[in-house]
């Protein structure tokens, strides 16, 4: 029986073979695009929390490499292409499912508010006995959909405080990646109001980031009174959640300047 990748190969030359292979390497990439960008890391958190360099390296392998290699392979009628074009597709799936991997298990899960500031808290950076340590259900597995505001509820209690601090200084861990202390965000509303600033205050303090706020504000209709803001904690730098001066929900997040 004639092999029938043999008999479509020869009707393709090596630039036709190489640039199917490219697109069907694009549509398959874009799929992932789609999953990192809009889901895991939804904006501006993608570039907020470094994924740009381990995207490159993606497409640079699925997207170039592959067809790559298939441009220079590629013979009609070659005894054995077949078994080279898959090697090559399956070390292309290799390598984009091992990076959607990293990419899944370092995704921010929480956005976390500490008293006066938010943290990303990261998929990796929870340990499973802790979530479900977690006195909401909600926050007793991670998010998969993007991430979640939650609040930090902090003991009032002295002897609480001091349990907790030993617990921190034990494990090595930061109360954001406790659970058992995360409360819905909505909870805190009111009282992040008041740990908020107004956006005036950037003025003179980071100018940079003050640019980028007013605009960001009047891209949506606002006056820059309407809202205040907390800083961001992200793996490249401080940004901000601004809020709603009045409501205290999420208006926007903001980058760290420059990104």
């Amino acid at each position: 029986m004639t092999d029938p990748t043999l008999t479509s190969s020869r009707t393709l030359s090596r630039w036709q073979a190489s640039g199917l292979h490219l697109l069907i390497s694009v549509a398959i990439a874009a799929v992932a695009l789609v999953l990192v960008l809009k889901v895991w890391y939804p904006p501006p958190l993608f570039t907020a929390e470094g994924g740009n360099d381990l995207l490159l390296i993606l497409i640079a392998v699925d997207v170039v490499i592959g067809p790559l290699i298939t441009l220079i392979i590629f013979k009609a009628g070659k005894p054995g292409l077949r078994f080279d074009l898959v090697m090559i597709a399956l070390l292309q799936a290799c390598a984009l499912v091992y990076g959607c991997y990293v990419m899944f298990t370092a995704r921010p899960v929480f956005i976390a508010l500490v008293i006066d500031q938010f943290e990303t808290v990261r998929a990796n950076d929870l340990d499973a006995a802790d979530v479900a340590q977690a006195q909401h259900k909600a926050f007793q597995s991670l998010p998969l959909t993007g991430p979640v505001y939650v609040a930090v509820n902090l003991p009032t209690d002295m002897a609480m405080l001091k349990a907790l601090l030993a617990e921190t200084q034990k494990s090595g861990k930061t109360v954001p990646h406790l659970p058992k202390y995360y409360v819905p965000y909505a909870e805190y509303q009111q009282k992040s109001i008041a740990q908020s600033h107004p956006v005036e205050a950037l003025r003179a303090r980071d100018a940079a980031m003050m640019d980028q706020m007013e605009k960001q504000i009047a891209a949506m209709g606002r006056k820059v009174t309407d809202v205040n803001f907390l800083p961001l904690q992200t793996r490249r730098g401080w940004g901000a959640v601004v809020i709603d001066a009045k409501t205290g929900d999420i208006v926007k997040v903001l980058p760290p300047p420059g990104l």
